[in-house]
């Protein structure tokens, strides 16, 4: 998964991509914070026991992003990169 941040001037906004996904945030804290909670979550141990536990049906998502509503998942790691738009 390709995670970066980026700061929008227009609209004095930071933005979180997460491939195709997109999420805002009114400063670059907020944004750090989510994106360093992401990268804990997604590196933590993960056995396989409780894998096996999780429900076999897929999570249905409220919104998709208009550019790719068939985005797949990709694998993950630590990326952080702060661009200006």
């Amino acid at each position: 998964m390709n995670v970066y941040i980026e700061r929008h001037p227009r609209l004095d906004r930071w933005w979180v991509h997460l491939d195709v996904w997109e999420v805002s945030f009114r400063s670059l804290d907020e944004a750090t914070d989510f994106v360093d909670r992401l990268n804990t979550r997604l590196n933590a141990p993960h056995s396989l026991s409780m894998l096996a536990r999780m429900p076999s049906t897929r999570p249905t998502f409220t919104y998709s992003h208009p550019n790719d509503p068939l985005a797949l998942p990709g694998s993950s790691r630590d990326v952080v990169e702060v661009r200006d738009a």
